[in-house]
């Protein structure tokens, strides 16, 4: 098995710098300080990156830069990101959100809080810091329910409350295997494994509408 390659793609040399003196026990770098996007080194490292051992960082200090930031998004889809953004934009948190293996940072957010966005975004899991404007969260919520159909949110917010999967199928007149099936899709959208980071999930995304309560495990 290949070792991964973290790409530092920064338009600062000293924060490039940083990332590597940070993982340089686990990794081997290529750091890239270019954000012409008609360049040949951006349209390279985007082609280079498209496979299972690549990482990508990503940090602009300006807003010119997250143009970059969107293109690798939407181009890279199967590679774990880090992004350390000058300023958060709804677009840029929409991005994130509909993809997994990808963390969302301040730019000025610190060592310890980039080793755990590191590490849950090449675990597979999304992290947004908490610096990210409510006002854009707020605005996400209102526009989008994130994939999720009206059954499924229905599900989640009766999951939240603490049924049980036979008492949702009752409910809702439908069986337990069409309950479980919908489930399965719920952690999928969510990008998680089981009921209780599913309904905390939700919560983060303000899909569920109400406190949590121990929700159960399926019966």
């Amino acid at each position: 098995m290949r070792e991964k390659v973290v790409k530092v793609i920064s338009d600062t040399p000293f924060f490039a710098s940083g990332v590597c003196h940070s993982l340089k026990k686990t990794y081997s770098f290529i750091s890239l300080v270019n954000y012409n996007l008609h360049s040949p080194g951006l349209n390279q490292i985007l082609e280079e990156t498209k496979d299972e051992n690549s990482i990508i960082v990503y940090h602009c200090s300006q807003k010119e830069g997250l143009s970059g930031l969107r293109l690798i998004l939407k181009e890279c889809a199967g590679v774990p990101i880090v992004a350390f953004c000058c300023i958060f934009t709804s677009d840029i948190i929409k991005l994130a959100l509909k993809r997994r293996s990808v963390a969302v940072l301040r730019e000025t957010a610190n060592e310890d809080e980039f080793k755990i966005a590191f590490k849950k975004a090449v675990g597979g899991k999304t992290y947004l810091s908490k610096a990210i404007g409510t006002e854009i969260l707020e605005s996400l919520k209102k526009k989008e329910t994130f994939g999720l159909t009206s059954r499924e949110i229905e599900i989640i917010n009766m999951m939240a409350s603490g049924l049980k999967t036979s008492a949702v199928a009752a409910a809702l007149g439908i069986s337990r295997n069409t309950v479980r099936n919908h489930m399965a899709n719920l952690y999928a959208k969510l990008c998680v494994e089981d009921r209780t980071s599913a309904v905390l999930r939700a919560m983060e995304l303000g899909i569920v509408k109400h406190p949590q309560k121990n929700p159960s495990e399926p019966d």
